[in-house]
């Protein structure tokens, strides 16, 4: 198995339930939420941590409650917290409902982001010759604060040869100043080799224009490959020598969470499996394109099943072989 650094934030997601508990006449009724652990980074760490990869995440915990939540969870699914740091301010949370079609919407309350999401010392640890892959992506990677730090850890590791993969994972209540972060987000492109991102991504940063359009001029700024997520619909990679689709795999949706940050881990994981953390190797691929056809599916099909059932909840190795 692989060794991966994942860089970003963690956090926790607060969901609404439904209906309101009644109380005393003339008090307000209660309403409930249930605490899951969450932040897109802090997922797909999880996600490649419970496929048995030798995965370490590089965050923040609060010494709170709620910090203690994440850790327990990171440390029950078998991930590495030797890089992680801590800080005494409370953990930055995600306030979300359901769909119909069991896609969340979202709130956000992230206090000071420049101290607990990501501190460049927590960086500094990683050892670069113990890495096979260095993923990154979403709040930290560019909301003002964090984004610098980022960065730059990620091109100190890419100069001493790190396989990186970036997901951008928009969330446009955080990003009122579109043009900064489209340009924060396109340096992030061109310090990567792979590079996911969701439709909806890519029609909030370049609206009308079509996704293949925009993976091509990511290309150009220097990805290897470009996978656009299309949901229910698949999914699509793009490199230099073509694309390739995957319809997907179709399952009764309990919701969306944490769908992209599976597909991620599935991706890297197909990607180690096919012997392919290496820039060159995204398109010489022996047998490509039927061998980047089965990585693509595989992560469709990991995505899948965490739209199965609650949460982020990424599935483990034994169950994705046994079902």
């Amino acid at each position: 198995m692989s060794s991966i650094a994942v860089l970003g934030e963690a956090l926790i997601d607060l969901r609404v339930l439904d209906g309101a508990k009644p109380r005393a006449e003339g008090r307000p009724a209660a309403h409930s939420y249930t605490a899951q652990p969450g932040g897109s980074p802090f997922n797909v760490a999880i996600g490649l941590a419970r496929l048995g990869h030798r995965a370490q995440f590089v965050g923040r915990f609060a010494q709170d409650a709620l910090g203690g939540i994440l850790r327990r969870h990171a440390e029950q699914s078998g991930l590495a917290l030797d890089c992680s740091g801590r800080w005494p301010g409370p953990t930055p949370t995600a306030l979300f409902d359901l769909d119909a079609d069991g896609s969340a919407r979202y709130d956000f309350y992230l206090g000071d982001t420049r101290e607990s999401m990501f501190a460049a010392s927590d960086a500094d640890r990683i050892d670069p010759a113990s890495l096979d892959a260095v993923h990154f992506g979403s709040v930290a990677s560019w909301l003002p604060g964090t984004g610098e730090s980022v960065l730059s850890a990620v091109a100190r590791l890419r100069e001493s040869g790190v396989f990186v993969s970036y997901d951008p994972n928009v969330r446009a209540m955080l990003t009122p100043d579109h043009a900064h972060t489209r340009r924060r987000i396109e340096d992030a492109v061109t310090r990567s080799d792979l590079v996911k991102a969701s439709e909806e991504d890519l029609a909030w940063l370049y609206p009308g224009r079509a996704p293949s359009r925009i993976a091509d001029d990511w290309l150009t700024l220097g990805a290897a490959a470009v996978v656009v997520t299309r949901g229910s619909e698949g999914a699509d990679c793009y490199t230099a020598r073509g694309s390739v689709h995957s319809a997907g795999e179709r399952v009764e949706v309990v919701d969306t969470v944490g769908a992209g940050d599976a597909f991620m881990a599935g991706l890297l994981d197909g990607l180690a499996e096919a012997g392919a953390l290496r820039r060159a190797d995204l398109t010489e691929l022996p047998g490509y394109p039927p061998a980047i056809q089965r990585v693509i599916d595989g992560a469709c099909a990991h995505a899948a099943a965490t739209c199965a059932v609650p949460g982020a909840d990424p599935p483990w190795r034994a169950s994705r072989v046994t079902a």
